[in-house]
């Protein structure tokens, strides 16, 4: 493998560099979406338990205890929670960037790699392939000996263009799988703010009957 790196001349190094990159953006979001699924997952079963016994003082300190971009979302919801159910979807809807932003943080990087490394590997095809030429004009090989040099060189020149189709590739997949993750994320809140909105608006109503 590392015979192929040196063999693909000095644009072999940027597609190494922006391999490396890939991984670490990868891990980087893979890491941040676990533990943004975790600290919801606990967050959403106290926050759940004050919403439903109509705590929504509580709850408010408690969403402020949480220090994720997510929580202004939840409180958000108690804050407004006195508007109409379609006011506080809207209002929700329009802040949306603001509350889910952080998720894709460095995920533009691996969009960026998946369209520059075939490129990068087209230009070092190029640049091989001139360097190919260049050395056959110099060398005076005649027949055979000049289709075998031919031959040896063109196959060292496309070893970039693979090199940076498979970079482009993989990247390709792990930046659609992240947005899955990132995705499955945003649902998951949207899902559990909905359901908070429900029951308060269902507290507010058994309110108002009791009342009367």
């Amino acid at each position: 493998m590392l015979e192929y790196l040196f063999l693909g001349g000095v644009l072999m190094i940027p597609l190494l560099i922006l391999s490396v990159l890939m991984i670490g953006v990868f891990i980087d979001r893979f890491i941040c979406y676990n533990q943004t699924k975790n600290q919801l997952k606990r967050f959403l079963s106290h926050y759940n338990e004050l919403i439903e016994v109509d705590n929504k003082s509580a709850a408010l300190k408690f969403a402020a205890t949480w220090k994720s971009p997510l929580s202004g979302l939840f409180k958000d919801i108690v804050i407004h929670s006195n508007m109409s159910k379609d006011v506080i979807q809207s209002m929700l809807q329009q802040k949306q960037n603001s509350y889910f932003s952080f998720l894709n943080k460095r995920t533009g990087l691996l969009n960026i790699i998946t369209y520059v490394s075939p490129l990068i590997g087209l230009l070092g095809t190029i640049q091989g392939m001139i360097v190919c030429f260049r050395n056959l004009e110099s060398s005076h090989a005649i027949g055979t000996e000049r289709i075998t040099t031919l031959s040896g060189g063109i196959w060292q020149a496309l070893i970039t263009t693979a090199a940076g189709l498979i970079i482009s590739i993989i990247s390709f997949f792990l930046s659609n799988y992240i947005l899955y993750l990132i995705n499955n994320i945003i649902q998951q809140t949207e899902s559990a703010g909905i359901q908070t909105i429900n029951k308060i608006k269902r507290n507010s109503k058994v309110k108002v009957q009791n009342a009367v």
